[in-house]
């Protein structure tokens, strides 16, 4: 009967999980594949998006850019002419000091003479700047752009707006204050009209005169939008992705085609004034986006569009913008789809070879499992057969009727921990299909399930692993972890304990033995199954491991809290054939061989007794063995 049932569980599991297996990475493989085609189409078209998207983005920051830029630059023009003034006058002081320290053996007119040779030719701020020297009294002694008018008083000259020049700058210097003058006067090449002036100057006592520079805020003003027009014009841009500056009248300022600038609108072919004019709308009224055909101003061919981002500064009556060609965008867009699509091919094969690797991988195991489990109880069934037949050995006997009962359990428990993966695998299966149906599978869904299943599928593997290691046949004592002999019986037998409601609690430590380990196993099997029997109506259902050690043994004792053993009959549990089970429920050889096992093998100790103990407040009572295996000498 037990054959028959054994054979039967084979059966099953030699049929059902590979075809289980094949049919659900068909399934998992064409939906894979198919949510990869529209992962592919999706991403086309936000690459396209996402392109044109970023394109716009990169003119509107960079032109943004070039405005804070002008902005920083323009901000404090009249501070940082002060600053330029003060530094060219302190130098020019520098160099009178030289002079009078290295002459002064020569009298005041003798070192003035020698100051204005010095002083006469030096230019700055593009030519504009020069230095002037004025008497205590209001006397012109230089003046280089007007050599005429040295030696002349000029006490009584005023601006445009009466304020007495010279007068202003002696009162100023006779109360110690090194300060900025500002009037109005006339440029030299416009007589015309008085423009914005400041001056900065300083007194030389020993000669009784003052030396001082002065600027434009106009000239000066133009001289930072030259920086900026050279620091911008300094940019290597992709083609066609310049900073173009324009100002209100429609004059180009600034364009990396040289012939162009300077040039007014009104020069250029009737598109391209077209798009100038609609360029500066835009600008005057504050910022915006324009799409045109480019020609001159974008160096292409008729056919190239180009969309631009412009945005006015007011400061100036600037127009800027800079822009980018679609055509080139697309060009660019399709090679990356191109690239997108030899990447989804790459991963559409990597899935599908994937898929067939692991799937016969998977069944190779299984088939080889199950094959190993038909062999090895082919090899159990067969070695029991002789063993009764010729009846040599009764411990022999009694020692395979156990593997026998052991192995019906396993099997059981095999077929217990197999079924629930196995459900975990079909309702993985069945929740992608559902996702699919609703249209809400996404790339996480898909992973997510085939974790499900590959952790599934390990543990129906490591199930086999399990039930394998310990029939091996060991014929060598070999070193082995005792808290991992514990640890693989507790694995062996643990739906049994989740079946019943049974919390196990260890407390191992590890320790290198030298044995054969399958037979602890089956001793630790032995005794815990005895344990989870022997719970009725227990409402706390406790099993504890413990490992100690000392000079002599290492104990193993585990307890329970099912009440115990009754008294009359605890001395007699470790005799051959006695049980309190049912027939169909125990052989009564367990405790038996686990005793055979523990003196012969292990030259060891083990015994039984009742105990008390307390658990998180509560009090219970149950049975205790305990194994002691003596530590050898030169033991590891």
């Amino acid at each position: 009967m037990l054959k028959r049932s054994i054979y039967k569980v084979l059966n099953v599991l030699t049929i059902f999980p590979p075809l289980l297996i094949i049919l659900l990475s068909i399934i998992i493989t064409s939906y894979l594949v198919y949510e990869n085609q529209k992962k592919f189409e999706k991403e086309s078209f936000l690459l396209k998006k996402e392109y044109l998207k970023d394109s716009r983005q990169k003119i509107y920051e960079d032109v943004n850019n070039a405005i804070k830029y002008i902005e920083y630059e323009y901000e404090d023009t009249e501070e940082k002419l002060k600053q330029d003034l003060k530094n060219r006058v302190n130098d020019a002081y520098s160099i009178i000091k030289g002079i009078i320290k290295n002459n002064q053996n020569l009298n005041k007119d003798e070192q003035i003479k020698i100051i204005k040779d010095a002083l006469n030719d030096i230019r700055f701020n593009d030519g504009r700047g020069y230095y002037y020297i004025y008497s205590m009294q209001g006397k012109c002694i230089l003046l280089p752009i007007q050599k005429k008018l040295e030696g002349k008083f000029f006490l009584d000259v005023k601006d445009k707006r009466g304020k007495f020049i010279t007068k202003s700058i002696i009162k100023s210097l006779k109360e110690n204050k090194e300060e900025f003058i500002t009037w109005w006067w006339y440029k030299p090449n416009d007589i015309e009209k008085q423009y914005k002036k400041i001056s900065f100057n300083k007194y030389i006592k020993k000669l009784d005169m003052y030396i001082g520079t002065g600027d434009y805020i106009e000239d000066f003003e133009s001289v930072i939008k030259k920086k900026v027009i050279s620091f911008l014009s300094s940019f290597k841009y992709e083609t066609g992705g310049y900073i173009f500056i324009l100002d209100s009248e429609g004059r180009i300022i600034l364009h990396p085609n040289e012939k162009l600038r300077n040039k007014y609108i009104d020069t250029l072919n009737i598109r391209d004034k077209t798009n100038l004019e609609s360029i500066i709308k835009i600008g005057k009224k504050g910022e915006g986006y324009l799409t045109y055909s480019s020609d001159v101003l974008g160096l292409y061919k008729d056919g190239i569009y180009k969309t631009s981002y412009i945005k006015g500064l007011d400061k100036w009556n600037w127009i800027i913008g800079k822009g980018f060609y679609k055509n080139d965008l697309y060009e660019t867009i399709a090679l990356n789809q191109n690239e997108l699509k030899k990447e989804n091919t790459k991963i559409v094969t990597k899935i599908i070879l994937i898929s067939i690797f692991i799937t016969t991988i998977l069944i190779i195991i299984i088939l080889y499992n199950v094959k190993f489990l038909r062999n090895k109880f082919d090899l159990i069934n067969k070695r029991i057969e002789n063993e009764i037949k010729s009846n040599h050995e009764k411990d022999k006997l009694l020692f395979q009727q156990s593997k026998m009962a052991s192995l019906g359990e396993m099997l059981q428990n095999i077929a217990h921990q197999w079924r629930q993966p196995l459900s975990v695998i079909s309702t993985a299966a069945s929740g992608l299909k559902l996702k699919k149906d609703f249209n809400i599978l996404d790339d996480n869904s898909i992973d997510d399930t085939v974790n499900v299943i590959m952790k599934s599928t390990t543990y129906l593997s490591k199930t086999i692993d399990d039930f394998r290691n310990f029939y091996k046949d060991e014929k060598k004592e070999k070193c082995f972890n005792i808290k991992n002999a514990i640890t693989d019986s507790i694995d062996i037998i643990s739906i049994k304990l989740k079946n019943k409601n049974i919390l196990l609690e260890c407390n191992l430590i590890d320790y290198e033995y030298k044995a054969l380990k399958n037979e602890l196993i089956q001793v630790l099997i032995n005794i815990l199954n005895n344990a989870i029997d022997a719970f009725e109506k227990q409402k706390d259902r406790l099993i504890f491991i413990d490992i100690e050690e000392n000079t002599s043994f290492l104990k193993i004792s585990i307890k329970d809290s099912a009440g115990g053993i009754p008294n009359d009959i605890i001395d007699r549990v470790f005799e051959p054939y006695f049980t309190t089970k049912h027939k169909a429920q125990g052989t009564g050889i367990g405790l038996f061989m686990s005793q055979e096992i523990i003196t012969k093998h292990f030259e060891g100790i083990i015994s039984v007794k009742n105990c008390t103990f307390e658990y998180k407040t509560n009090n219970y009572k149950g049975a205790c063995f305990t194994i002691n295996l003596p530590i050898k000498k030169g033991q590891l």
